[in-house]
């Protein structure tokens, strides 16, 4: 694993020129990352940014790639994030448990200009904690005034049943988030995979705050 504290940036040649593969094992079950941007008390002001790199899961050996919990100010672009287990980039605002509204929200964090690529895995027929059934390219909770546009997002990739969400905000709590100019393709295959239907779902939100806009997108 590799921590990365507030300030310190990643920054790359380009991500045709650039590429970090994971060879780090899924050992620690939904919770192992791979690098993470981690504070201690939530809206941190990271300072910081990831561009112009090319991540890569070895084939979803790691279980998730990028980990941003309650700091804002984290700009991630110009990047290809692909091949993690679940999911790419999982922000998370809030210090509280599961789905639990942040006291500071974490603001100002932008994703734009990228490029992710099977790092799903919705009906994965084992427990929650190893990877269970929830999930998408992108994980968000706890933001505020979060900008993501101008990246491409396919999760297609997979067997009959195991492509998730787009993005997957079933913990919610988001405030003023814009979502625009990206283009996205998901499964559109609906059979069972042991007992669960998966729902093929681009963007899944719940718990909204308010100030939400979505426009200009393309969805397959």
């Amino acid at each position: 694993q590799i921590t990365i504290p507030v300030g310190v940036n990643i920054d790359g040649d380009g991500r045709s020129i650039t590429t970090i593969h994971s060879t780090y094992p899924a050992t620690g079950g939904s919770y192992d990352y791979w690098i993470n941007l981690v504070s201690a008390t939530e809206n941190t002001n990271g300072n910081q940014f990831i561009r112009n790199v090319t991540f890569d899961g070895s084939n979803t050996t790691c279980f998730n790639g990028i980990f941003i919990k309650a700091r804002g100010n984290v700009a991630i672009y110009n990047c290809t994030i692909k091949n993690f287990k679940l999911p790419g980039v999982y922000w998370k605002g809030s210090l509280q448990s599961y789905g639990v509204e942040p006291i500071a929200y974490s603001v100002g964090n932008t994703f734009y200009n990228n490029i992710v690529d099977n790092c799903s895995n919705r009906m994965y027929p084992d427990s929650i904690s190893n990877g269970g059934s929830g999930g998408g390219l992108l994980w968000i909770s706890g933001q505020q005034d979060m900008i993501i546009h101008d990246n491409l997002l396919s999760d297609t990739s997979r067997v009959n049943g195991r492509n998730g969400d787009i993005i997957f905000s079933v913990e919610g709590n988001l405030k003023g988030l814009k979502y625009y100019n990206n283009e996205s393709w998901i499964d559109p295959n609906i059979s069972t995979l042991s007992g669960n239907v998966p729902w093929n779902i681009s963007l899944e939100f719940w718990n909204d705050r308010g100030g939400m806009e979505f426009y200009n997108n393309i969805f397959h």
